[in-house]
């Protein structure tokens, strides 16, 4: 992976430990990482010039600490998974779309990045979300830079055929159970990461 040009910020990372973290080139010493439990828990001051960049799970109690401690940008790394048209019959996909609420309901300088896979099946048939993992830092710096709370990074790969839309019209009104068998049996796309089922026109995504 190579690292692109961009602004220098200084950021502040919060969930250090997360697998993707780890997955991402670190472009420069301007970085501060913390753990979630640092973050939350800890005793410190950052101002305004720290982005705050979050990788962790964080429930709306614990986005409302981060809230009050750093004054800043705060940019939640978030998931095309809240966009689902099916988005509350899975955990993980309920808990992104709960994020991506919370940034629209507060005025506290929190953004939401909607990213895709950055690492998808190209072996899977129907529509997916995409993103590259080599972006990641120019990405961040220009929804730093942007005035929306909501910035799209994604493209939808891969095509449709018959048998795909019919999979994804089944998975529409019959997931979570229709997921496990289309993810078992058919090499289609499935659940909250089937682009097909998407609700992205619901929301203004242009930068």
């Amino acid at each position: 992976m190579s690292t692109k040009n961009y602004k220098i910020i200084k950021y502040i990372i919060v969930g250090a430990g997360s697998r993707l973290y780890k997955k991402i080139e670190k472009p420069n010493n301007h970085i501060t990482e913390l753990t979630t439990n640092e973050a939350i828990n800890g005793v410190f001051h950052y101002d305004d010039s720290f982005v705050v960049i979050i990788f962790s799970f964080l429930g709306k109690e614990d986005l409302e600490r981060i809230e009050k401690k750093f004054s800043g940008i705060k940019i939640i790394i978030g998931s095309c998974a809240a966009l689902s048209k099916v988005s509350k019959k899975f955990k993980y996909s309920q808990f992104k779309s709960m994020q991506l609420q919370y940034v629209l309901s507060t005025n506290q300088g929190f953004k939401y990045i909607l990213f895709g896979d950055f690492f998808p099946d190209a072996t899977k048939k129907g529509l997916q979300y995409f993103s590259k993992i080599e972006d990641f830092w120019e990405i961040c710096n220009k929804a730093t830079c942007n005035n929306k709370k909501i910035y799209a990074s994604f493209n939808i790969i891969g095509s449709e055929n018959l048998n795909s839309k019919i999979c994804s019209l089944i998975d529409l009104y019959f997931s979570p159970i229709s997921t496990w068998i289309i993810k078992k049996f058919f090499n289609y796309t499935y659940g909250y990461s089937n682009a097909k089922n998407s609700k992205y026109s619901q929301y203004d995504l242009t930068q």
